[in-house]
């Protein structure tokens, strides 16, 4: 599968999770018309100045690395501003590995590798699970101050997967461990990761 590659300094798009990004580089104006033009998914992946043993290199002057990885997904342009700027929605539908960086036009295309990813969670798990979501609903109370907003939002996380993506995006404050929640293509690992986690809250 091909994608258009937005590198994103510490952003992580996980599978079932929606990002809003606010576009205004002239370079990436182009990439997403051209997305949504031809309907050609968005692949977001972590971006680092200096390679890693997870790294692939990208055509980028200042990050010219990216993470091995990627979340993609479908764009969907919410609005354009008087400046040309444009608020996009991208939501995940999947992970892959990026097999192959192409730098014909002024951003960077990539061939994706799709990644199977083990959903199914164990009765052993589901305690963790539970804590997971209450914690979650405990930091939501914390931050909207309104509990029908709570109420409302814990509505529309109605599976672990959700669950996880939504908590790795919201919760976690540690880049390291979002990624290595990123990294696992199993649940049950995933909300193990999480329920370990827990302790730096």
């Amino acid at each position: 599968m091909q994608a258009f590659l937005f590198p994103l300094p510490g952003l992580i798009l996980n599978p079932m999770s929606k990002l809003t990004l606010n576009i205004f580089e002239p370079r990436y104006l182009e990439m997403i018309d051209k997305a949504v033009k031809d309907d050609i998914p968005l692949a977001i992946s972590p971006s680092f100045e200096k390679g890693e043993d997870n790294a692939v290199a990208i055509e980028h002057e200042s990050t010219p690395f990216v993470y091995k990885y990627c979340g993609f997904g479908k764009v969907q342009i919410l609005g354009t501003t008087p400046e040309n700027t444009k608020l996009i929605l991208v939501e995940g539908e999947g992970k892959a590995l990026i097999t192959n960086v192409s730098s014909a036009h002024s951003f960077n295309e990539v061939d994706l590798a799709c990644v199977t990813q083990e959903t199914e969670l164990s009765e052993s798990s589901t305690f963790i699970y539970r804590r997971i979501r209450d914690l979650t609903r405990e930091k939501l109370s914390e931050r909207l101050k309104n509990e029908s907003e709570v109420t409302s939002l814990m509505g529309h996380i109605k599976d672990p997967q959700s669950l996880v993506s939504f908590y790795s995006d919201h919760i976690l404050e540690d880049f390291e461990h979002r990624l290595e929640v990123f990294a696992s293509n199993n649940l049950e690992e995933k909300i193990a990761l999480l329920g370990r986690y827990r302790i730096f809250h």
